[in-house]
């Protein structure tokens, strides 16, 4: 498992895999913790002033029982790597996949201002 602690600008944070060519935000609906679409999701976190975000990023850890899950989907790999990302393309977390197709989770702390943020990554190695 990794795992980070930051302040995300734009309160926003991205998966997607950076060799992907296709991989387009997805469409934002406002009051969504998650959005997403085939190439890419987009996972609301408070704000920089409320303070840090923790972020974990997990392919064979289940998500701590105080954490309520808000998403889960499949996610294009090309490249067959995922990271989370800042809205300025800054990694946070990556991990090699070995598939092109994944089935992901997220989980939260708080369904409106995360703090928060566990992914899990289903049936990958670390």
């Amino acid at each position: 498992m990794k795992k980070i602690t930051c302040t995300p600008p734009n309160a926003i944070v991205f998966a997607y895999d950076p060799t992907s060519k296709k991989a387009d935000t997805p469409e934002y609906v406002a009051g969504n913790t998650v959005n997403s679409n085939e190439d890419c999701i987009s996972i609301a976190t408070q704000a920089e002033i409320d303070g840090e975000v923790t972020i974990f990023l997990s392919t064979d850890q289940n998500p701590p029982p105080e954490l309520h899950r808000v998403f889960h989907g499949s996610l294009r790999l090309p490249g067959k790597r995922i990271v989370v990302g800042t809205a300025h393309l800054e990694t946070l977390l990556e991990l090699e996949v070995g598939r092109e197709r994944v089935e992901l989770g997220v989980w939260v702390d708080d369904a409106e201002n995360p703090a928060s943020i566990f992914i899990l990554v289903d049936g990958c190695r670390e």
